[in-house]
């Protein structure tokens, strides 16, 4: 199940300063935020074992990207330290951003705290995106309806994934799995995708500043 409201299920006591972390499938195969030190620390110990990090590497100017870290300071009074991140886990790449801001400890101390950290799954291993010089370029002489048909049928195979679902959300991640070339097989309980908005919406419209009928569309046309 999908969780996007922040973890709650241990107490967090309020003289720690907040912390926030949000993890996208890199360590947690979910969509998954934490709020507090007690809670983090908590989520790292029981997934970091498992998960397996290495390569842990901080982008630096020599990058790409040129996204070294920086102090940003929009007030006088205000500033954080911003940097990126990369890093492997068993089956994955990941990139990561975090935000540094400056805490005085109770002896008055100065030091730059964690207020935000992000995880991202990038790539599985293994399995690269099917794109540049990776895609296919073999054509297919005309016969693609009928590749696609074995392909659905999988007489010579076994998925490697199934999704239960043919909604949106279903939809976006086959399409996704099949861009890194893995076998994926869609079960839907209605009888044409789509049915799950079309059996309950008259019509589909645009969330536009400005809705007017030319922008909503009649599912039976």
């Amino acid at each position: 199940m999908i969780q996007s409201s922040f973890d709650s299920a241990l107490p967090e006591t309020h003289d720690q300063p907040s912390v926030y972390w949000r993890d996208v499938l890199a360590l947690t195969w979910d969509f998954r935020s934490f709020e507090g030190t007690t809670r983090i620390h908590k989520f790292l110990s029981d997934l970091l074992p498992t998960t397996k990090i290495s390569n842990l590497r901080l982008k630096t100017t020599n990058d790409e990207e040129g996204l070294s870290p920086s102090i940003v300071q929009p007030y006088p009074d205000l500033a954080w330290i911003m940097g990126f991140f990369t890093f492997e886990t068993d089956v994955g790449l990941a990139s990561g951003i975090f935000r540094l801001v400056p805490i005085l400890d109770k002896q008055q101390h100065l030091q730059w705290r964690a207020h935000s950290v992000f995880t991202n799954l990038e790539d599985l291993k293994g399995f690269p995106e099917k794109v540049g010089h990776l895609r296919n370029q073999q054509s297919d002489h005309g016969k693609w309806e009928h590749l696609r048909e074995e392909e659905r049928r999988f007489e010579n195979s076994d998925p490697t994934v199934l999704i239960v679902g043919g909604g949106h959300s279903g939809l976006e991640v086959a399409a996704r799995l099949k861009l890194c070339d893995i076998s994926t097989l869609v079960v839907e309980r209605n009888e044409r995708v789509g049915d799950n908005w079309r059996n309950r919406y008259d019509a589909l419209c645009l969330h536009d500043p400005v809705c007017e009928y030319e922008h909503c569309f009649d599912y039976d046309n």
